[in-house]
């Protein structure tokens, strides 16, 4: 799964208003502050995916442990595999809950709009 912008900020644990304004003002802003801040959320991002690796490696460590998993040449690989793909649900679960958002907010608009347009058709008549 390729990880886009996007993705991050609908991963990134941030308010869902300051999400929705934040990615629609995304692309108006000048190209060296759009850098600065995309590079400043794919640095958020890799330190939540390090957290989580963490957070599964010691987990790993606990199985190992208690002899429910093994330590093989591609442990820590491995892990970080698994955490990858566990992030990567995630993403994919939160960018559709996202994007279903932000559909909805377009439908409720266009109602809206057709609704006033109707109104305003009935008033002329």
């Amino acid at each position: 799964m390729k990880i886009t912008t996007k993705d991050i900020i609908a991963y990134l644990p941030l308010d869902p208003d300051f999400k929705k304004e934040f990615e629609e003002k995304l692309d108006t802003l000048d190209p060296d502050r759009r850098l600065e801040i995309v590079d400043n959320l794919w640095l958020a991002f890799d330190e939540l995916f390090e957290l989580k690796f963490q957070e599964n490696l010691r987990s790993a460590i606990e199985r190992v442990s208690s002899n429910e998993e093994e330590v093989g040449a591609d442990f820590y690989k491995k892990i970080r595999q698994e955490t990858r793909k566990e992030i990567e649900k995630e993403i994919t679960e939160k960018s559709t809950t996202h994007n279903l958002s932000a559909i909805r907010e377009k439908l409720k608009n266009i109602i809206s709009q057709t609704e006033s347009s109707l109104k305003s058709t009935k008033a002329e008549n």
